[in-house]
């Protein structure tokens, strides 16, 4: 606004929340002729001006209070902005961000959560750079943030604050309800936030809730096309069903690196190649597995991390295998979704362990990375097969 609007602005680059004896070049942009600086009341004179729009003070003693920049244009006041310093972080706060209509239950609609740390005023604590914790519960998927600059800080249920606040995101799965967010910090009062996703009626997959459009006004009468002919009667049109990728499987997402190659497979027999990337052909097959669809993913993505490595959507009356390398230990998702059959399979010369989940109705599933500590072993699989 500074640059490119005409009508007087002043702004003051940065905050005024900082530790005792802090001393800082304090930064101002005016279109004005000259701007003068204040703290607490006290005048510190005018800025040194560059660059036309910038206003240099330099060397300021930080004080808790009031500091105010006054812009001045032939001499008479045109503009005022003043920033004033926040108190000590007491909590957290969740603030949801959605669509003007809600949030929608269609598997890919993203709900956003501003997270920020806030004095007893509920002010926004600008220094503030400490982790937050979340956790979610309902029917959504967690997407996670992002911290600049952090190598690998995406997809995680814990992210750095900056400058006091972050925001995640959320993305609705396609089922209806609660969805509820958590944050927690050290020292700080936790938050929660509950958004609800609203149903979104589909058939056959495809949405039957048309988008706004915009009012078309139409002629007070209709066109003439003397060249068409009358009474041509118009072709049926057939109901597809839904496709499938397999037997079981009604829909897979995959977000791995190797995502361009992994797909199902069907009927899981000795002699079938477990991993999309490598020779690892099964040597036999457990009876419950025999005919099973399976999700050939690439070995190669063992070491990913992502919350939503794979989700895939089962047809009811079936029972979901999870065979798991114990080298990477028992990630939470796993223990938590599927119960330990004592029993495994061989691949590729090692003893993957067999977990299983019964899946009484059509339901979708989400499922994590390979280990939570990035450790190398043989990526999992994931079967699907008839109950017996």
């Amino acid at each position: 606004k500074v640059l490119f609007d005409a009508a007087p602005q002043v702004h003051i680059i940065g905050h005024w929340t900082y530790p005792a004896g802090t001393k800082k070049d304090v930064f101002v942009a005016s279109n004005a002729d000259a701007v003068e600086l204040f703290v607490n009341g006290r005048s510190l004179g005018q800025g040194k001006v560059s660059d036309r729009y910038l206003f240099t003070f330099s060397a300021v003693t930080w004080e808790a209070g009031e500091i105010k920049a006054v812009a001045t244009k032939g001499g008479a006041v045109v503009a005022m902005q003043s920033k004033h310093t926040v108190g000590a972080p007491v909590a957290l706060r969740i603030t949801p961000l959605t669509e003007a209509g809600g949030w929608r239950a269609d598997g890919s609609d993203i709900a956003l959560f501003d997270v920020e740390a806030v004095d007893a005023k509920g002010e926004r604590c600008p220094t503030v750079q400490q982790r937050v914790d979340f956790e979610l519960e309902g029917p959504g998927v967690w997407r996670g943030g992002y911290n600049s600059g952090k190598v690998k800080s995406i997809n995680h249920p814990y992210l750095d604050l900056e400058a006091g606040i972050n925001r995640v995101a959320v993305r609705a799965t396609r089922t209806a309800g609660k969805v509820t967010l958590r944050a927690k910090s050290a020292g700080l009062q936790s938050a929660v936030a509950v958004v609800e996703a609203k149903s979104f009626a589909a058939q056959d997959g495809l949405t039957v809730t048309l988008p706004a459009m915009p009012g078309v006004a139409l002629p007070a009468n209709a066109p003439r096309h003397p060249n068409l002919v009358a009474g041509v009667a118009t072709k049926a049109t057939a109901q597809v069903a839904a496709a499938m990728l397999g037997r079981f499987i009604k829909t897979m997402n995959y977000t791995g690196p190797s995502s361009g190659i992994v797909h199902v497979e069907t009927g899981l027999a000795a002699g079938r190649n477990a991993y999309v990337d490598r020779d690892s052909t099964f040597a036999a097959v457990p009876a419950e597995l025999a005919g099973a669809d399976w999700i050939q993913v690439a070995d190669a993505d063992q070491r990913y991390s992502a919350v939503d490595l794979i989700e895939l959507a089962v047809k009811g009356g079936t029972v979901v295998t999870i065979a798991h390398d114990p080298q990477a230990g028992v990630p939470a998702w796993l223990a938590k979704q599927f119960q330990p059959t004592g029993r495994s399979l061989a691949v590729a010369g090692r003893e993957l362990k067999l977990y299983t989940r019964a899946m009484a109705q059509d339901g979708s599933l989400t499922f994590g990375s390979n280990s939570e500590g990035g450790v190398a072993a043989a990526m999992y699989l994931v079967f699907v097969n008839a109950a017996r």
